[in-house]
């Protein structure tokens, strides 16, 4: 793999990292990136998408639990209240 190929995955892989949302392609494809990239291509992975879209916020926390959330049901952050 070229080095400009790896940082391509690295950089997928802290963009599907950056994904809060529970949907199971995503977790799949995270955990299929990882044995390539290994520890240090992770952590490169997530610095790159932090420098460049800035902390994970609680709104971007919130939304990705609505997504989440089957059409009608009520989100999980909400239910019991």
């Amino acid at each position: 793999m070229t080095h400009s190929e790896r940082e391509a995955v690295e950089k997928a892989y802290g963009l599907l990292w950056r994904y809060l949302g529970r949907n199971r392609l995503v977790h799949e494809a995270r955990g299929r990136l990882l044995p390539i990239i290994g520890q240090e291509g992770q952590e490169r992975g997530i610095a790159y998408v932090t420098e460049k879209y800035g902390p994970v916020t609680d709104n971007e926390m919130l939304t990705s639990a609505a997504e989440d959330t089957p059409a009608g049901a009520e989100p999980a952050s909400r239910r019991g209240k």
